[in-house]
């Protein structure tokens, strides 16, 4: 190829790095999301939290469950703080999940103080009620190892939800502050900071606020400006 455009600065390190790519042909343009789209009206949250039987507190993931995500680690680093943190909240897992996904999660999650019902599994969801679940989780946590962009940590920061993530792959650059990052490979390092979004609402507060002002930078728009003028170098070189 001529060029290749990728959609974060961590993956345009991994084309160079391991494919041989001249760093000249790799061109970062980013990735971005219709904020506006999060931010209708969306069915009330009562008839949502009832079909899927939420009640309470409860930190928020979204994606599908591989080995990659580190569902396994979240659950034990959750299950690693003190029981009077951790009683009166849930995990809700949203997306598509496998019956060995399923035994793999309900064998960590038996070890909690509630048992397999602390641990919600809602499989697929509609956009509204993913929007929901974003708007009225006390935190999301994306513990992933790897992936190109993550755009659930971008979702969860346009509707204002509070967001922990690996300190990994591309999620620095789109989380931002070191305070909302953790080691996903240490027990430790994810409880603590799971811990500290539970029962810090000014930490919570203050990663919306520095989280909210970073959406703008993910705009559609931005990625086009930016994989159009990658195109038009490469026709004619300025």
């Amino acid at each position: 190829a001529d060029l290749l455009l990728a959609i974060s600065e961590a993956s345009a390190k991994e084309v160079v790095a391991h494919l041989g790519v001249p760093q000249e042909r790799v061109t970062n343009i980013s990735s971005g999301i219709d904020a506006k789209s999060f931010c209708r009206p969306v069915t009330a949250w009562s008839e949502t939290a009832r079909k899927y039987g939420v009640s309470g507190r409860y930190l928020l993931h979204a994606g599908a469950a591989d080995p990659r995500k580190n569902l396994e680690a979240f659950l034990r680093a959750f299950g690693s703080l003190p029981v009077s943190e951790i009683s009166d909240v849930s995990i809700v897992l949203v997306g598509p999940i496998t019956n060995a996904q399923k035994k793999a999660l309900a064998k960590i999650a038996r070890t909690l103080p509630h048992g397999r019902k602390q641990v919600i599994l809602t499989g697929h969801v509609s956009d509204d009620e993913l929007i929901a679940f974003y708007r009225n989780a006390l935190a999301f946590v994306f513990p992933s190892l790897h992936e190109g962009f993550g755009l659930p940590l971008l979702e969860a920061m346009a509707v204002g939800c509070p967001v922990i993530a690996s300190n990994c792959s591309a999620f620095p650059e789109v989380v931002g502050a070191s305070a909302a990052l953790f080691d996903p490979m240490s027990t430790e390092s994810m409880a603590g900071l799971i811990g500290k979004v539970i029962r810090d609402g000014e930490y919570r507060e203050r990663l919306v606020r520095e989280q909210s002002e970073r959406v703008s930078l993910f705009s559609w728009g931005s990625v086009a400006d930016r994989a159009w003028s990658a195109m038009r170098n490469l026709v004619a070189p300025v």
